[in-house]
C-alpha cells in the first residue's frame, strides 16, 4: 500500500492499549481505496498490520494491540491500496484523504484500555483532540449532526497514474564560459513507467551579476540587452529545432510582471502551450533531457555585452518560489479520467486553467540548482 497518513497517540499517567480505531476518507469516495491498512507496534515491540474496506467512506478496526506507553508515544501509519487505475475503478485524478474519525453520540468509533487501572477511553475523553467534522456551517459528511461526529484530519492527497520527474543532467554546464550563445542548463524529465506526462510549460529563474555596468542581464534596454530571441531550448536529441517560439516566451521582473527597459531578468517563462509551440510529451518510463542557451552577445555589437567576471545562474524553482501568477511548471497526466482531484492548476494566466493541467506542487525533487557560469 501507499502511506496516506501518520498519526501520533500520547499517553499520560498510565499505559494504553487502543484497540478501537475508526478511519474516514473525507476527501474522495470508497472506489480510491481498495483496501485500508493500519501499521503500528504492540506492548511487545512487534510490528503489527490490521486492514479493512471502506464503506460509506468510513471504518472501524477493532481488535488492536496497539500500544501507548506511559509518557510516551505511539504512531499509526495509515496505508490504501488503490488498485488499478481504470475507469471502472480509482481514477488518475481522485483523492484519498484519510482521517481519524470519532462519534460523541454514539460512542463506537474509539476505544483505550489503561493497562493498570483498566479504565476505559472511549470517543468523548478524546474529543478535545478532534475537530468538528461540520466546518464553518458546511457539513462535511452530510450527517447533519453538528458536533457529535468529529475528525483529526490527515493531509488530503491525490492520486495519480503518473508524474514527472525533473532533474539536474548530467553535463550541466558550470564555471568559466566564454560569452556568446551559452548554455545555462541542462535538465532531464522522466515520465513515470505508468503513463506518458505532457510538459506545457516550464519556468526559469535567472540570478546574475553585472560587474561592468553594461545591463546585459536587463529586458530590452538596447541591442546589449536580453530579450525573447536570445532564448533556446532545445531536445538534446535534435539541437537544430528550437522549441521555445519567440511568441511564447515571457521575459518577468521580480515582481513576475513584464520585464521592461532597465529592469533586471528573473523569470524566464516558456509556454509549450502557445499558439506557436509544441507540447512536449515524455513516454511512459522514457526521459527527455532539454537544453538552455542564452545569447549574451548582444544583437549588433561587435563585442560581448557581458564584461570580465560577470556571472549567471539558471534554476528550476519549486512551486512556492515560482514567479507571482504563474506556475514554475505545468504538466498533464495523460491517463487522467478522476472526477475528485483539483485538475486545473488555477494559475489564472494565459496557460492554464485547462481541465487535467497540473502545476509543479506535484514534483517533490525541485527546486533544480543549476551551476554558477563565471564569463
Amino acid at each position: 500500500g501507499v502511506t496516506v497518513s501518520k498519526f501520533e497517540f500520547t499517553s499520560s499517567n498510565e499505559a494504553f492499549v487502543v484497540d478501537r480505531l475508526a478511519i474516514s476518507n473525507t476527501a474522495g469516495s470508497d472506489v480510491t481505496a481498495e483496501s485500508v491498512e493500519l501499521n503500528y507496534k504492540n506492548q511487545a515491540g512487534e510490528d503489527k498490520v490490521a486492514s479493512g474496506f471502506l464503506t460509506s467512506n468510513l471504518f472501524t478496526f477493532e481488535g488492536l494491540e496497539l500500544y501507548v506507553a506511559k509518557d510516551s508515544t505511539a504512531v499509526v501509519t495509515v496505508k490504501v491500496t488503490t488498485g488499478a487505475v481504470t475507469s471502472a475503478n480509482t481514477g488518475s485524478g481522485d483523492s484519498v484523504g484519510i482521517d481519524l474519525y470519532i462519534d460523541t453520540t454514539n460512542q463506537n468509533r474509539f476505544r483505550a484500555v489503561g493497562s493498570g487501572s483498566g479504565s476505559t477511553i472511549d470517543d468523548s475523553d478524546v474529543d478535545g483532540s478532534f475537530a468538528d467534522y461540520d466546518t464553518a456551517g458546511v457539513d462535511e459528511d452530510d450527517s447533519s449532526d453538528n458536533d457529535t461526529t468529529q475528525i483529526l484530519r490527515g493531509n488530503n492527497m491525490e492520486i495519480r497514474k503518473t508524474k514527472p520527474t525533473i532533474s539536474l543532467a548530467s553535463g550541466s554546464p558550470s564555471g568559466t564560459v566564454i560569452a556568446g550563445i551559452v548554455e545555462v542548463l541542462r535538465f532531464n524529465v522522466t515520465a513515470d513507467s505508468r503513463g506518458s506526462v505532457v510538459l506545457e510549460s516550464i519556468q526559469f529563474k535567472v540570478s546574475a551579476t553585472d560587474s561592468g555596468a553594461t545591463d546585459w542581464d536587463q529586458c530590452t534596454s538596447g541591442s546589449a540587452a536580453l530579450a525573447v530571441g536570445d532564448i533556446y531550448l532545445y531536445d538534446s536529441t535534435e539541437l537544430s529545432t528550437d522549441l521555445a517560439a519567440d511568441s511564447d516566451i515571457a521575459l518577468l521582473d521580480s515582481g513576475a510582471a513584464s520585464c521592461g527597459n532597465g529592469e533586471d531578468l528573473v523569470f524566464i517563462d516558456v509556454d509549450f502551450f502557445g499558439d506557436s509551440s509544441a507540447d512536449q510529451t515524455i513516454a511512459a518510463g522514457a526521459t527527455k533531457t532539454y537544453i538552455l542557451k542564452l545569447d549574451v552577445v548582444g544583437t549588433g555589437l561587435a563585442v560581448p555585452s557581458v564584461t570580465q567576471d560577470d556571472s549567471m545562474r539558471v534554476d528550476i524553482s519549486d512551486e512556492a518560489n515560482a514567479a507571482s501568477g504563474y506556475d514554475t511548471v505545468v504538466w498533464q497526466d495523460s491517463n487522467a479520467t478522476g472526477t475528485d482531484g483539483d485538475n486545473s492548476n488555477g494559475q489564472g494566466s494565459a496557460e492554464s486553467d485547462f481541465a487535467n493541467q497540473l502545476d509543479g506542487g506535484y514534483i517533490k525533487n525541485l527546486p533544480i540548482i543549476g551551476g554558477a557560469l563565471i564569463f
